[in-house]
């Protein structure tokens, strides 16, 4: 199969952004894509978050390109794509690529999802990595004859439409499991292990009724909340030699030969990612993005890091930019609580048989997902570097043309 230069193919195209201050180069009459709106998966583009409009255009780089074309990420990040069958226009984070001869532009976007690895070895930069125009027009890909490239097409769209709807079903099924471990620990940390329990309101809106003998105590009476602080020494001899994980607000993020503090402990983002707690028990550091937190009873440990789980951080985390909570806000907010040490550990170990079944289980579907999606990459590159014989392409269609019927 015979191999050419993306610059015989396709014209490429930059893109550009009109002044913001301008208030009428701003307004519904263009779709405008940006980076934000060519996902990893989405190959059909029909909308933008933001539209600019006629007189941004002529203003600026963002001139309108016919569809149908190929839109590319070529900055922050690299090789992400999507196919427009509406007219667009993008900003300069984005390239777009038309057809100049006889083509099947879908073919082109099936060679250019196989190497996006490759189109990131060749970009360069210092703050972000780009691809240049010069460069992406001399990457070379797969080109046969139209015949053949629609065929290829044909029995891709078919094909990989098979796969999608299989890898649709086990993402649902991952959010349906989550969905269901939110649901059975807020249940189980506000209301108890006993259904036939007496109830009673908590007074607290987003905690509802709870069992009579709970309490409702502020966070600060169960839990001391605690800064992380930055390391002072950042050697690499302290890295290499480290086993102590160092937490920022996204988790492990490097290693040390230093402690923090030592035991069981729960922590949760002050700054950047909020609610998503992590128990940890031994030694550790976190940094000043990290709260730790020490329980005031042993017992409640687990109970309190499951309630932290389903707490609603929306509450109290400021709603700017990098979201951030206060400490000492937090430690003020109302919780309800388990008098009983026992019916604390019940809870606990409940919770923990239950969320480890239910982590299996996503596990498992998760594994099933990269097999899917290898699976997918790899047909791919069998149909358009010709692997699969057309003769057994044109075949397959043919059968499933007779299912359809």
């Amino acid at each position: 199969m015979n191999k050419s230069r993306l610059k015989f193919i396709c014209k490429v195209h930059t893109g550009g952004t009109p002044k913001s201050s301008k208030e009428d180069f701003w307004g519904n009459d263009l779709i405008w894509y940006t980076p934000e709106d060519i996902g990893k998966s989405n190959k059909v583009l029909t909308d933008s978050k933001r539209k600019i409009t006629y007189s941004g255009s002529d203003s600026s780089s963002a001139k309108i390109i016919k569809a149908p074309a190929i839109v590319m990420t070529t900055r922050a990040p690299v090789g992400n794509l999507g196919i427009s069958y509406v007219d667009f226009t993008t900003n300069q984070g984005c390239k777009s690529l038309t057809l100049l001869k006889d083509g099947n532009i879908n073919y082109v976007y099936y060679q250019l999802t196989l190497m996006k690895d490759w189109l990131n070895t060749i970009s360069t930069g210092t703050t972000f990595l780009e691809l240049s125009t010069s460069k992406l027009k001399d990457v070379e890909i797969y080109y046969p004859i139209i015949e053949t490239q629609n065929i290829i097409c044909f029995y891709l769209n078919v094909k990989l439409s098979e796969i999608d709807l299989l890898i649709f079903l086990k993402e649902k099924q991952i959010k349906l499991l989550e969905e269901q471990r939110q649901s059975m620990i807020t249940e189980a940390v506000t209301k108890g292990l006993n259904p036939n329990v007496k109830m009673k309101d908590s007074g607290v809106e987003w905690i509802g009724e709870i069992p009579e003998h709970w309490g409702i105590y502020s966070l600060k009476r169960v839990l001391n909340i605690r800064n992380g602080k930055e390391i002072d020494s950042d050697s690499e001899i302290e890295e290499a030699e480290g086993s102590i994980p160092v937490y920022g607000s996204g988790g492990i993020f490097k290693w040390t030969n230093r402690k923090l503090y030592r035991g069981d402990s729960i922590l949760f983002g002050r700054k950047g990612t909020i609610g998503k707690p992590i128990r940890v028990n031994g030694d550790f550091w976190t940094v000043d993005t990290m709260y730790y937190s020490i329980p005031k009873m042993k017992e409640a440990s687990g109970y309190l890091f499951y309630l932290l789980c389903i707490y609603p951080w929306k509450l109290i985390s400021t709603n700017t930019a990098v979201p951030s909570i206060v400490g000492t806000e937090l430690g003020e907010q109302k919780i309800c609580f388990p008098n009983s040490k026992q019916e604390l550990r019940s809870i606990e170990m409940f919770l923990k048989n239950k969320d480890s079944e239910i982590k299996k289980l996503v596990l498992r579907i998760e594994l099933q997902l990269v097999k899917l999606k290898e699976y997918r990459q790899s047909l791919i590159h069998e149909a358009v570097t010709g692997e699969i014989p057309i003769e057994e392409m044109e075949s397959y269609l043919k059968e499933a043309e007779k299912d359809d019927n």
